[in-house]
Parts: C-alpha cells; sequence; structure tokens
C-alpha cells in the first residue's frame, strides 16, 4: 500500500506539486476565515442567582429558598442543568443553559421568573440575578 503510493508519487511529481501548492494556498485562505479570540470564553452559559436571607441556617435557608427557587426554575426553555448551594444567611442558585441559547435571552427569562418567585419565599426576601459575566471571570479572581 505505501509503496503503491510512493511509487504513484515519483511517477506524477507534477501532480503532487500541484496538490500541495493548492493544499498551501487553501490553509491560508482558511486561517484568514477563521474567527479568532484574544480570550475565548470556555465556561458554561450560566447565570447566577443571589438571595439573602441574614441571620438563618443552612437548613433553613435550603427548605425556604433555594429549593423553592430551583423547583421554579426547572421549567425554563434550554435549561441543561441547575445547581443551587445553601450557607449561613444566604443562597446561591446556578442555572446552567445549553449552549445554544443567548446570554441575554437567558438573563431576561430569568428575571422574568424573579418576578414570578416572590410569592413563593418568605417575606423580605429578594433574589437578586448575578452581575452580567461569564463563569470564566471566576478563574480571573486567583490571579
Amino acid at each position: 500500500m505505501i509503496s503503491g503510493l510512493i511509487s504513484f508519487c515519483l511517477k506524477n511529481r507534477f501532480v503532487v506539486i500541484v496538490i500541495a501548492v493548492s493544499m498551501v494556498f487553501w490553509g491560508a485562505y482558511a486561517l484568514t476565515r477563521i474567527p479568532v479570540d484574544a480570550l475565548p470564553d470556555i465556561g458554561e452559559n450560566q447565570q447566577i442567582i443571589f438571595t439573602d436571607w441574614p441571620g438563618r441556617d443552612a437548613k433553613t435557608i435550603e427548605d425556604q429558598i433555594t429549593y423553592p427557587l430551583t423547583t421554579k426554575l426547572f421549567g425554563l426553555p434550554g435549561v441543561k442543568d441547575i445547581r443551587a448551594s445553601s450557607s449561613f444567611g444566604f443562597s446561591m442558585v446556578y442555572v446552567i443553559f445549553e449552549d445554544y441559547v443567548d446570554f441575554y435571552w437567558s438573563r431576561s427569562r430569568i428575571l422574568e421568573k424573579l418576578q414570578q418567585v416572590g410569592d413563593f419565599l418568605p417575606k423580605g426576601v429578594m433574589p437578586v440575578l448575578g452581575p452580567d459575566a461569564t463563569g470564566l471571570g471566576q478563574v480571573y479572581w486567583y490571579k
């Protein structure tokens, strides 16, 4: 097989040179058309919801804030996963969307849901959508 390929290339040098030159030009053309980002966003399409409720333990936060928030957010279109954590006095809910979902469209859907979820949370508790940034920005905190 390989010896046949080598003998073909030796007998047809002009064809091999034309193929090689055309591949170089095609590669140079493709190189100019590839979009390159200086800092590519390799993070997931996620939105973070913070909820403060000072003076409450993590179990109470989980039962009265985190769980109701996560169950109400599962109905959003394009949601891949929902991760949540409860700690002393606050709750964080990470809503992770599929890659094809637009970042700002997902933010607006979550803001619409947060307007409706106020009836299911304790009085005085207001969930807040996190900053307009991707998860990759959290990596730069440790730099």
